[in-house]
């Protein structure tokens, strides 16, 4: 009995090796030694740490390492305007992650937005207001095409208006007093502004008499002007900017000029129907072209009551669309050195936007995504190009991107770090040659 016992615990053991056994978890993340979607330690990197650059690489990161290989240095407060991406989970450990979910849900919880000031203020002086919600459904109805529906939305009060509006506030309690009639008629009058940046419960500020304060009338030129912008009323916004802009006793006067050119490209981007397929925003050129004009002349306008900063920030969002080459240049003037950029966060931002709208669905990256390589809509679902397609693909491309190289060296250089065309490898070999310059010879 005894032998015949441990014989069967015999099989069993050399049984068990064949038994397929299904467990759940723990699963691990494999190994990372090598971060190939950016660099390890994000400030160290933006304080001239490059490490090894590789291809794979964001642009805004390779941006940052071309003005340390140019010869410059990025500042505190340039420093400050690198955002890089977040690390893709598969090249992160548990214990990374987990700390910075803690990190970023505490920074959460201390974050007080321009929305929450602007209700907090509001509080103090009346009845609790709604909350204010500042994105609108450009189409409230949606569009539907094939299986899918479009909302098309966008932030339409932004957070600097909501806090122009909680100092207003302040300003005007101590004008007119906490408990007077004009400064309850004055948040009558804000508080239908802001129905307005949803348009889910939209109403107008109502008129003022003429028996009312001067000061309460012009606020109240400027809550109507304002309210129809967000309403999408382009053109009566813009006549009620102007003649606010045209009142030299208004303290409205320099901001409504700097509006009427918002007002504009709104109307721009709006009078055109949006197009699904395009990779940019469809947009009136010739509405676009006006704007810019009158902000190139507002920019030559004397007068200190002028947001000449937020002026030069939408004459940067123009000339992307209405002379981008041009734009781009500049942009890899003050991004790439060795100088330092005051509008570093923000150059950097419309950079790297424009570049991979224009080239994220094209053959230029080394990891460029497989269906930039559909040579078109007939192919089969699961159709894979071959190795010389693909390289085939990448000398076209390159050669095809000519003259967005032209126009910077930054640019120049960023396509060709990225591309694994022989024309890139050539290319960067014959600009270390002739320049010596070490972000060539990092390329090559």
């Amino acid at each position: 009995m005894i032998r015949r016992l441990g014989l069967v615990q015999l099989v069993l053991l050399l049984a068990m090796p064949f038994v397929a056994v299904e467990a759940c978890g723990p699963d691990f993340f494999p190994d990372v030694f090598l971060h190939r979607l950016g660099p390890d330690r994000p400030q160290e990197f933006a304080a001239g740490k490059l490490g090894i650059l590789l291809a794979t690489y964001p642009r805004q990161d390779l941006v940052v390492a071309f003005r340390y290989l140019n010869g410059g240095v990025l500042t505190p407060d340039e420093q400050q305007g690198y955002s890089p991406m977040e690390p893709v989970l598969s090249e992160v450990s548990d214990e990374y992650l987990e700390s910075e979910y803690e990190r970023q849900d505490a920074a959460q919880k201390k974050t007080i937005t321009p929305a929450m000031e602007w209700e907090q203020a509001r509080m103090r002086y009346g009845a609790t207001p709604n909350p204010v919600d500042q994105s609108r459904c450009a189409d409230p109805m949606g569009r539907y095409s094939g299986t899918q529906v479009y909302m098309n939305q966008f932030e339409n009060c932004g957070d600097d208006a909501l806090r122009h509006a909680t100092g207003v506030l302040a300003a005007r309690a101590k004008v007119w007093g906490v408990k007077s009639r004009e400064l309850e008629e004055w948040l009558r009058g804000q508080d239908a502004v802001f129905t307005n940046c949803s348009g889910k419960d939209s109403r107008m500020p109502s008129d003022v008499a003429e028996t009312w304060p001067e000061l309460l009338r012009q606020d109240r030129a400027y809550q109507t002007a304002a309210a129809q912008f967000y309403r999408g009323e382009y053109d009566d916004a813009i006549s009620g900017f102007e003649r606010i802009g045209s009142d030299a006793t208004s303290p409205w006067r320099g901001l409504a000029k700097y509006l009427t050119t918002r007002a504009m490209i709104r109307k721009a981007f709006f009078a055109v129907k949006p197009d699904d397929a395009e990779e940019l925003a469809t947009f009136d050129m010739q509405e676009m072209k006006r704007a810019q004009g009158e902000i190139e002349r507002l920019l030559q306008e004397q007068g200190s009551d002028l947001p000449r900063r937020a002026l030069r920030r939408e004459l940067d969002l123009v000339r992307l669309r209405t002379e981008p080459m041009a734009q781009v240049r500049r942009l890899g003037q003050a991004l790439g050195g060795p100088g330092d950029d005051a509008e570093y966060r923000r150059h950097l931002a419309d950079l790297t936007w424009l570049l991979d709208k224009k080239l994220d669905n094209q053959a230029v990256r080394v990891d460029a995504d497989p269906e930039v390589f559909t040579r078109d809509q007939k192919e089969p679902w699961n159709w894979q190009a071959t190795e010389g397609q693909k390289r085939d693909a990448y000398e076209e491309t390159y050669q095809k991107l000519g003259e967005l190289r032209k126009a910077s060296p930054l640019v120049d250089w960023l396509i060709t770090f990225q591309s694994p065309a022989e024309a890139a490898r050539k290319h960067a070999l014959g600009m270390w040659k002739e320049t010596g310059k070490l972000p060539w010879l990092v390329a090559a």
